[in-house]
This record gives structure tokens, sequence and C-alpha cells, in this order.
């Protein structure tokens, strides 16, 4: 049995998020050799003080205290009575965790953070080449929308 936390992502602890996605960026566990510490330099506070606020959302999960993947999350507020929508932006479980239900757990966690805030929906896109993401989606309730959509990006 896992022993499974999610914690928050604050100023104090920024540094583990940096090198979670720093090892899904190169496809490299930190080891002490390698390690991927960033110092809070002025480039990383100015990045820190742009999401702490009650629009972003990243929470990691640890697996008896490893790190063991994290999720981003933004709210998107709408100018009616929908009050906003959380828009996942990125999951993410390297490969050693996979198949354990933390993706699950971390969908569920920005989920309830966005019924708690009163937000009208949680919204992502997936790839459809992307079987695993889309049963674990669909594992919480998530419901796809058949509607045509275009992605574009600059």
């Amino acid at each position: 049995m896992q022993n499974m936390e999610i914690i928050k992502i604050t100023k104090e602890n920024y540094s583990e998020f940096t090198e979670m996605t720093e090892w899904r960026r190169v496809g490299e566990k930190p080891t002490l050799e390698n390690e991927f510490k960033l110092a809070l330099d002025e480039d990383v506070i100015g990045l820190w003080n742009l999401i702490n606020n009650d629009l972003m959302h990243i929470y990691m999960a640890l697996v008896d205290n490893q790190k063991a993947g994290y999720i981003s999350a933004s709210v998107i507020p709408k100018p009616d009575k929908r009050l906003g929508t959380m828009f996942v932006d990125e999951l993410w479980v390297p490969e050693e965790f996979r198949g354990r239900g933390i993706a699950k757990t971390l969908m569920s966690k920005v989920i309830s953070v966005s019924e708690e805030m009163g937000l009208w929906k949680t919204r992502l896109y997936v790839d459809a080449e992307n079987p695993s993401g889309i049963k674990c989606y669909e594992g919480v309730g998530m419901i796809r929308d058949e509607a045509t959509c275009f992605f574009y990006q600059k």
C-alpha cells in the first residue's frame, strides 16, 4: 500500500515543483549527481509572484515521500453567472509511478477545489491518441464534449 499525499505548491516548495518540470523536460529523474535545484533568483521570484494568487493552482503528488507527479490549472473568469472555469493546463506522472491512481487523485483534487470555489466547470484538452489520459478523465467523472473543436496556438 502506498502512502500518497497531495501538496499545494507554495513559495517555500516551488523549487521542488521546478525539479518535476525539469524531470519531465529532460526525461531524467534528478539524482545527487544531476540535481535540478533552482535558486530563488529574480526570474523565479518573478514567476512565483505571477502565479501566487487564487487563479493559479499547482499541486504535487508525493508517494512514500517521493515526487510522483503534478498538475497545474488556472481559473479563467467569466463575465456572467458562470463565475469561471478551472482549466487544467498540465498533468504529468512519471512512467515509474503510472497505474497507481496518482493522476486520478491529482485530477480529483483540482475538481474538488473548482467545486469549492463555486466555478462553473473544470475543463481540459486531451490528445485523442492518449487512451490512458482519456480513461483517467472519464474515471473522475469528466464528460467528453462531442462538439468539433479546433486548437490554435502561436
